[in-house]
């Protein structure tokens, strides 16, 4: 048992010397290597917090839509007169076919012991033949030409002893019994006849129709040279 002891005396020796030298140490340190130490190494990182405030500010549009509705009720009177006067007017040429415009024969051509066979254009009338005896005369009268067209039949020396007013000749200013009769205004293209009894005697045919233009201007079919001279023996 004394063998053992004396064996394991150095060990102690050693434990309890460096025992003494830590405690030695110690007591020596104020915390100032343990700083050289952290100082003189790598550096270290370490985590904390921030904290802060910010304010924003801006501009900005606001839009919107709306209807507008109501009603509502005008009310007026009023009153007014015009007046005026005009007169018009005219005349129209063409070609028509109806009971107006178409051919009105005069008198029974059966009865005639005479035919004359008149022409009327413009501006002329010829009658073939130009003579005949006195009797109950057939006048079968053509337009040939591209106007509605009559024919009158007076008693008279000459066309140029007719009166004559606003281009027409004046029937009523006629001597008493001189004016026969006539074949009233028919179509251009129609023939039409007339029946009359005729005493010896001069005679004048004619177209007594004025027609007015669109310009103003008077258009005698009688001054325009439609009439010529018929003797009857």
């Amino acid at each position: 048992m004394i063998l053992s002891r004396s064996k394991n005396l150095p060990r102690l020796v050693g434990t309890l010397t460096l025992a003494a030298l830590v405690g030695v140490g110690c007591g020596k340190d104020d915390g100032g290597e343990v700083r050289q130490i952290g100082d003189s190494g790598s550096p270290t990182a370490g985590t904390g917090s921030a904290t802060g405030s910010a304010t924003a500010t801006g501009t900005g549009a606001a839009t919107g839509t709306g209807v507008a509705t109501g009603t509502g009720v005008a009310t007026g009177t009023g009153t007014g007169t015009a007046t005026g006067t005009g007169t018009a007017t005219g005349t129209a040429t063409g070609t028509a076919t109806g009971t107006t415009a178409a051919c009105e024969p005069v008198g029974d051509p059966a009865r005639a012991t005479a035919t004359v066979r008149v022409a009327l254009d413009e501006w002329s009338i010829s009658a073939d033949p130009g003579e005949v005896r006195a009797g109950t005369i057939a006048f079968e009268a053509e337009n040939v030409g591209a106007e509605p067209h009559e024919m009158v039949i007076v008693k008279a020396e000459s066309a140029d002893s007719l009166p004559v007013k606003e281009g027409k000749v004046d029937e009523d200013a006629l001597p008493a019994g001189s004016l026969v009769g006539e074949i009233e205004v028919f179509p251009a293209g129609e023939s039409c006849t007339g029946v009359f009894d005729l005493a010896p005697g001069s005679y004048v045919l004619f177209c007594n129709i004025v027609e007015t233009e669109e310009d103003g201007t008077r258009e005698s079919h009688f001054e325009e040279g439609m009439h010529t001279t018929f003797t009857v023996r």
